[in-house]
């Protein structure tokens, strides 16, 4: 197999954690992404990394989330997905949580992977529906399967991704569906390979300490592979209604993911008006630009379980959170551009969002000139 060229390899010579570094390539990924950074998703993992570390101030930095919010949400955005990713990077999270997942000590499969796992006919099966459930959660990746005469691949690959980034997201990717996998075939986890984009320096030991199969670091891809006869051992636990219903929540999962990446264009086209108009739109004149009529983006809002208001809502409350931290704006320049008619107004919406004042939270974070 060759490189996947859109990835980038990570340098071996330098550590992955430099000051800035995960946010910079995080921010890229966002910019390259456009309105599907604005898509929303499942948080899966990033709800038991949040609870595991006890939610601190630092894992939401950037995102515009408080602690009970984040703690509670059913759906985030990915760009506060991959902001969350790159501050664990940061913040010299990310070895503790890969050894957990390794040892098997972290929750890590959703309620649908686990009912596919239980009543899947064989593990090919299995495997096979791995990718696609992953890929209904993740729209800044692929994870693809490729299947050949003596070994079958699970590749995570991504065009938006690079360096510690990519390290880190294709080994929580690997790392998770190994840890699926060895319930299946108990006693011959040696024969199953991960080829990890992490460096070894940056804690691969202690990660490798608590895993029964062999690790590759420094790889070129992150790659778990397995041998083809795997797939064909039936699970003795099979029952066709359970593995029925979760194909049907697969399929769930890949339409709302559609879904959302439409969520997520009408979402652009309010950021473009709100950044060149300085002024709220009206939901005819996006539903026009979206080419259907108010009611039928009313259902198609309501599918996905949120509404005009609310998107706009969002929408500011992501801008603010950035504003804040800009000490040559002041805090009519921010209702401004956010389309308040008044600063006060404008101080109300962002105590409900964050529960101080804007004042409050300047000198709570004060930044430095720039």
């Amino acid at each position: 197999m060759t490189n996947d060229p859109s990835q980038s390899v990570l340098d071996r010579s330098t550590p992955v954690r430099s000051t800035g570094r995960a946010l910079n390539e995080a921010h890229d990924a966002i910019r390259m992404m456009g309105p599907l950074a604005h898509a929303e998703v499942a948080p899966a993992a990033m709800t038991w990394f949040g609870h595991w570390l006890d939610w601190p101030d630092w894992l939401l930095a950037g995102t515009g989330r408080n602690r009970n919010d984040a703690a509670q949400a059913t759906r985030i955005s990915v760009a506060d997905d991959l902001l969350m990713i790159a501050n664990i990077i940061e913040n010299d999270a990310a070895v503790d949580l890969f050894s957990r997942i390794a040892a098997g000590q972290l929750l890590s499969l959703g309620p649908v992977t686990l009912m596919a796992q239980a009543h899947a006919p064989t593990l090919g099966d299995f495997v096979r529906f791995l990718p696609r459930i992953a890929n209904g959660n993740t729209p800044y990746g692929r994870y693809l399967l490729e299947e050949g005469p003596n070994t079958c691949q699970l590749v995570f690959r991504s065009q938006y991704l690079s360096g510690s980034l990519l390290a880190f997201i294709g080994l929580v990717a690997t790392l998770t569906s190994a840890r699926a996998l060895y319930a299946s075939v108990p006693g011959q986890e040696g024969a199953l390979t991960i080829e990890a984009h992490w460096p070894r320096h940056r804690g691969g030991d202690v990660i490798a300490a608590g895993l029964p199969s062999n690790i590759i670091w420094n790889a070129d891809w992150n790659r778990l592979t397995i041998p083809t006869h795997w797939m064909q051992q039936a699970n003795p636990g099979h029952d066709a209604g359970m593995w029925l219903l979760a194909q049907e929540r697969l399929r769930a999962t890949e339409s709302a993911q559609q879904l959302q990446s439409e969520i997520a264009r009408m979402r652009s086209r309010v950021a473009t008006i709100l950044t060149n108009e300085r002024r709220i739109p009206r939901l005819k004149q996006v539903a026009s630009l979206h080419g259907m009529s108010e009611r039928s983006l009313g259902r198609l809002l309501a599918a996905a379980g949120t509404s005009f208001q609310a998107i706009i809502d969002d929408e500011r409350r992501s801008r603010a959170a950035l504003m804040i931290n800009d000490p040559a704006l002041s805090l009519k320049d921010m209702a401004d551009r956010l389309g308040f008619p008044d600063v006060s107004s404008f101080g109300r919406s962002f105590r409900r969002w964050f529960g101080d004042t804007p004042g409050q939270m300047r000198r709570r974070f004060p930044m430095p000139e720039q």
